[in-house]
């Protein structure tokens, strides 16, 4: 069944949009984003079909129905919901590129908007629609939370998220074997002492000659430095600061 459709969409200078023989699915769908209709922000289907709302106009939709306190910003390449507490804290609403209103939602909360000192303190996922706003005031509370225990830094924050301390024991390095010569290694040895989430980035050697392993976590959450050397582990939140705990202590090797 058919029908004709003749509106005005109030972001379009009054022009007067009009197709015929327009089905009821295409109706129902175009009315879901009349709202936010932009005449540059629509998309035409295949020839014979109706213009529909574009991902431009659904994000934009979106923002407004939360409210003046959001906008729409583009992080990582990716245009996402941005709301700025004021506090420190932000929130990023990611996922929400889309036509689909049926498409869950991850909402970062960030400290700080610059990085290197920026970090993601909490992350929530699989966000319906109608619980972002919701989602993101329990945000806004915790944020206040964080800074009520005195935790109003990258570092604080980053201890607090990843509960860091130096431990002590065996981490399993590769070994290579030797036949009837003195046991050397290289710089170029590296890649044999990456294991799991971390990457070797750097090899040392003790007053024994053993080799010690400086490495960085792969999962860009969790992006720690790691000494391991004999049975002994240590965390650092920076390549420097591993490199300040080396220097000193080992060797450097060719």
């Amino acid at each position: 069944m058919t029908c004709v459709l003749s509106v005005t969409c109030p972001y379009s200078n009054g022009m007067i949009i009009k197709r015929r023989k327009t089905s009821f699915f295409f109706l129902f769908i175009y009315f879901l984003g009349i709202g936010q209709c932009d005449e540059k922000d629509t998309i035409r289907l295949r020839k014979g079909r109706n213009i529909m709302p574009s991902k431009n106009s659904c994000i934009k939709a979106l923002c407004n129905s939360l409210g003046a306190e959001y906008c729409v910003r583009e992080i990582d390449l990716e245009p996402v919901v941005y709301r700025d507490f004021g506090n420190g804290f932000n929130v990023e609403i990611s996922g929400v590129y889309t036509t689909s209103t049926k498409k869950k939602a991850t909402i970062y909360l960030w400290h700080g908007d610059r990085p290197p000192a920026c970090i993601i303190v909490k992350t929530v996922r699989d966000v319906e629609r109608e619980n972002i706003h919701k989602a993101v005031e329990e945000l806004l509370k915790y944020s206040n939370s964080l800074l009520a225990q005195g935790l109003d830094t990258r570092d604080k924050l980053f201890k607090h998220k990843f509960k860091i301390w130096n431990i002590a024991g065996g981490f399993g390095m590769q070994h290579k074997i030797y036949y009837g010569t003195k046991p050397t290694f290289s710089s170029k040895d590296v890649s044999c002492f990456s294991r799991g989430k971390y990457e070797c980035k750097a090899l040392m050697r003790n007053k024994g000659g053993q080799p010690v392993v400086i490495s960085q976590c792969k999962d860009k959450d969790f992006p720690v430095w790691k000494v391991e050397y004999g049975y002994s582990c240590l965390i650092f939140l920076s390549f420097d600061d591993a490199m300040d705990f080396c220097s000193g202590r080992f060797e450097k090797v060719d």
